[in-house]
């Protein structure tokens, strides 16, 4: 219970949220080369991705604090020997970028939620210790993008294959 009071009090960027709102709270971020934004507060690191000026991904990531007091990052391995997100911190996490939504896990899903209202969707991925949040019009965005990159792939191989027949 400790945690989870802790956990709303210091990682709280929540989807929707402009760029200004997350660096009112954590300060500056960090910007990588995907266009996303990097945040570090206590001991989380944030990454989020916005689209249409409002947070549509956020990827929460716990750090490592060493003995002597050196932040490091997480390897994979290490992630999944240290288990760090329990269930209370992820249910927390969800509520909180959820608002008003009920989450409730994917139907013969492991560590894969959605909300009622279908605005949001979560992933935990065990390897990587890490909980990804995102807002349904975003994945959907993404999901018509990558369509619509295959479908030109396969227009040009097509004409590609069709010129091949020049000449018969």
């Amino acid at each position: 219970m400790v945690i989870v009071g802790w956990l709303s009090l210091n990682a709280e960027a929540r989807l929707g949220e402009t760029l200004e709102q997350c660096t009112q709270r954590y300060g500056d971020p960090i910007k990588d080369s995907d266009g996303s934004f990097h945040f570090s507060k206590s001991n989380f690191e944030i990454f989020i991705l916005f689209y249409k000026g409002k947070a549509a991904t956020i990827v929460y990531r716990k750090k490592i604090i060493s003995s002597d007091d050196k932040v490091t990052a997480l390897s994979e391995f290490e992630a999944k020997l240290k288990g760090l997100f329990n269930n209370n911190e992820v249910t927390e996490l969800l509520r909180i970028n959820g608002g008003e939504s009920v989450w409730k896990e994917y139907t013969g899903s492991k560590n894969a939620w959605h909300t009622s209202d279908d605005k949001f969707a979560a992933i935990y991925n065990e390897k990587s210790d890490e909980l990804t949040v995102l807002t349904e019009e975003y994945r959907k965005h993404i999901e018509a993008e990558q369509k619509a990159k295959r479908d030109r792939e396969l227009a040009e191989q097509k004409a590609k294959d069709v010129k091949g027949l020049g000449g018969f």
